[in-house]
């Protein structure tokens, strides 16, 4: 827990270093641009097909090491044939796309510059999704520490680059680059450090351990976290694209930041989320049904209690700060600010219960929430947008959530662990009294 801790607040000082500089190398536009760009490529990352996840449940349940192995090389052989299929198809068709329509810029000012920067971002996804099996590998052996810290240094160090790209006059596309290869390039350094360790040798994928049974299981077990996937990546990735398309670039920008904070805010949270899952998996193999009721309670008053403090604290002093941070023009409004840190807020609490959910593979309470949630969060955004402004996207989000998630994944649990609480008392004994 600490050495995440200390990755997360590292990260979070890079990219306050970072954004502000960013911010005026490029201006609004530009940084509204970088932001959509990187972010609408990151809907590529469903091309893991979810199956970190469901990589981590296949190995927590399993004790064989070789086993452990085919499970690691068949995930690494699917992931490492999509990114090929990604690679094709963008050789193909990449140099055909105006990526100026995709991306539309108010000024011309960064158009020469927007088929290369999508060009770096997409680069850094295929990197991205070919590391889709360290986080599994790190959760079985109890070192989620240690991938949180490499994925938070990355993204500090992502951001850095980016600063400093622009800073050197390389403009929207130096800026791209930096933030998407500075980030790849670390974690893919890390990755083949950490597996290089001789302990490792089962974890580390090889072609003769590629077994079709095992890409059966995996796809099996990774559909439902496909589909959370394809619906978060539908409800935070699309927004910077659609306020390109319906409003202005330099919209982005305040936006961004607004979720920059909120990022800050999912990033500490997500400290304790994972470790839960390798836990809540443990406790399910120990029958320790208990333990998990107890954790989960504590975990939810924790959430309530602390998020009604933040969400004070940034109305009292968010825009002040970010003012002082980023500037005027690029510091969003009191009511955005939290406006989006309500949406991440729920999104925390959802987590919460989500994460119990997952540990027990107890996929289908949730499922057609998922599916219907960002339907109707993308519908009342694009409604809205239009007339309220990047305020529609907010409340969009507030109403997906509300209707769907928020109310019901405590359902769920409850169901959950009233069923675990059953199973866990022990059977009455017959009488054999006779009358």
């Amino acid at each position: 827990m600490a050495t995440g801790l200390l990755g997360r607040v590292l990260s979070m000082a890079l990219t306050l270093l970072a954004t502000p500089i960013l911010i005026r190398q490029l201006g609004t536009e530009g940084f509204g641009l970088c932001m959509a760009i990187t972010s609408t490529l990151a809907m590529l990352s469903i091309s893991n097909l979810g199956l970190s996840s469901g990589l981590q449940n296949a190995l927590l349940g399993e004790n064989s090491p070789a086993r452990r192995q085919q499970l690691i090389s068949t995930t690494a052989f699917i992931v490492v044939g999509c990114c090929l299929v990604l690679l094709l198809l963008g050789g193909v068709f990449g140099s055909r796309i105006d990526w100026t329509r995709v991306f539309p810029p108010s000024t011309d000012r960064f158009s020469a510059e927007i088929p290369a920067a999508v060009g770096y971002a997409f680069l850094g996804i295929l990197v991205a999704i070919i590391l889709t099996p360290m986080s599994a590998i790190c959760a079985v052996r109890q070192e989620v520490h240690k991938v949180n810290l490499a994925i938070a240094a990355s993204a500090g160090l992502g951001a850095v680059s980016s600063a400093a790209a622009a800073s050197a006059g390389w403009g929207l596309k130096g800026a791209a680059a930096g933030a998407a290869l500075g980030q790849a390039g670390f974690l893919l350094g890390w990755s083949l450090h950490y597996l290089s360790a001789s302990e490792l040798a089962e974890f580390r994928p090889r072609w003769k351990h590629v077994r079709r049974e095992a890409a059966h299981e995996l796809l099996r077990r990774s559909g439902f976290f496909l589909l959370v996937q394809v619906a978060m990546l539908g409800i935070v990735q699309a927004d910077a694209l659609i306020i390109l398309h319906f409003l202005r670039a330099e919209e982005v920008t305040p936006y961004n930041v607004a979720q920059k904070v909120a990022g800050v805010l999912l990033s500490l949270y997500a400290l304790l989320t994972p470790p839960l899952w390798a836990a809540y998996g443990n406790a399910r193999a120990a029958d320790d049904y208990s333990w998990v009721e107890r954790s989960h309670r504590r975990m939810q008053r924790l959430v309530l209690a602390s998020y009604g403090v933040v969400l004070l604290g940034l109305w009292l002093a968010g825009p002040f700060l970010l003012r002082w941070w980023v500037g005027v023009d690029a510091a969003p409004t009191p009511w955005l600010l939290v406006g989006v840190a309500m949406v991440a807020g729920l999104r925390i609490w959802t987590d919460v219960h989500g994460v119990l959910l997952n540990s027990f593979e107890e996929f289908r309470p949730l499922m057609i929430n998922l599916i219907v949630h960002p339907v109707v969060t993308l519908a009342v955004g694009l409604t809205l947008v239009t007339r309220i402004g990047v305020q529609g996207l907010v409340v969009g989000g507030l109403l997906g959530y509300v209707a769907f998630i928020a109310w019901f994944a405590p359902i769920a649990t409850a169901r959950l662990i009233a069923r675990l609480r059953a199973a866990q008392q022990p059977a009455a004994i017959p009488s054999t009294t006779t009358t």
